[in-house]
């Protein structure tokens, strides 16, 4: 879980900042161009935690089942 916040606080910064910049170049040929790029770095973003999840031997469909338990245990605990 902590995983997913830290990547949703990332991708905001980053749209934050590259919407800044993305305002600057407004009136730019450029700008099609950073907005490709930004793009790319979006996906980046998203996508890095899962990669960091497989790098440490983690088998997504096992992470997905550990998370599903997690959930039903903590709706079983407050009842």
């Amino acid at each position: 879980m902590q995983e997913i916040l830290a990547m949703v606080q990332k991708v905001t910064v980053f749209l934050l900042v590259s919407t800044l910049v993305m305002d600057l170049f407004s009136g730019t040929e450029y700008k099609k161009y950073l907005q490709y790029v930004v793009s790319l770095i979006v996906i980046v973003l998203v996508i890095s935690p899962f990669f960091k999840l497989m790098d440490k031997g983690i088998d997504l469909r096992q992470w997905k089942d550990i998370t599903i338990q997690e959930g039903t245990s903590h709706e079983d605990g407050g009842n």
